[in-house]
């Protein structure tokens, strides 16, 4: 992905994650840690 495209889906992710985590956070922030996890795995 070009850096616009993945802006621009990071900005979809945030507007879909926000009202999850004001109703539950902390599976919100499990999701959120996921997610980057999932972008930058930790292979080392």
């Amino acid at each position: 992905m070009t850096t616009s495209s993945s802006f621009i889906f990071l900005i979809y992710v945030l507007t879909n994650v926000i009202p999850f985590i004001r109703i539950r956070k902390h599976a919100g922030w499990q999701f959120s840690m996921a997610f980057i996890n999932y972008i930058y795995p930790k292979d080392k």
